[in-house]
């Protein structure tokens, strides 16, 4: 697994992923729906139509049955509605 120095040889996967559920970059990772669910409080059915009107990062197959979410793209959503939530705070009201 290590090359002579201690270092991940190129092209080679962490333990227990595939080529389909490794993501590029570092600091990536895939979070199943049970992990979802504990940063977003959202129903399955409530995440799958906010992905389909792109109101919601979309979802990955990677697996014959098995689907999850970028972190990163999900932690930018949670940012992003955090900005909109403290704009309304403010008794601005968000431009649509």
């Amino acid at each position: 697994m290590n090359g002579t120095n201690g270092e991940k040889k190129h092209g080679e996967l962490r333990r227990g992923t595939s080529l389909r559920q490794q993501p590029e970059g570092p600091n990536m990772r895939y979070i199943r729906f049970k992990e979802l669910k504990t940063l977003v409080p959202l129903g399955r059915t409530t995440i799958w139509r906010m992905e389909r009107e792109g109101r919601f990062p979309r979802s990955r197959r990677i697996g014959k049955c098995a689907k999850a979410w970028l972190e990163a793209e999900v932690m930018v959503w949670m940012q992003e509605r955090a900005g909109d939530d403290a704009s309304t705070a403010n008794g601005r009201t968000r431009k649509k």
